[in-house]
């Protein structure tokens, strides 16, 4: 459990810096960052059903 809570945290940063640093100048770049944010949310919500297995 802990190295798949260690993981997640590791992709969650990955996720918030790949969100910071993308500008939006396209609708293609709003999409992006769009598919990012979603994709946060879903490992946000891994790690708090993982957390509470534990």
């Amino acid at each position: 459990m802990k190295r798949t809570l260690l993981a997640l945290d590791r992709i969650q940063a990955r996720l918030e810096n790949e969100l910071d640093t993308t500008e939006v100048r396209t609708e293609r770049d709003a999409g992006y960052r769009s598919g990012i944010s979603e994709a946060l949310v879903h490992v946000m919500e891994t790690k708090k059903r993982v957390a509470t297995q534990r």
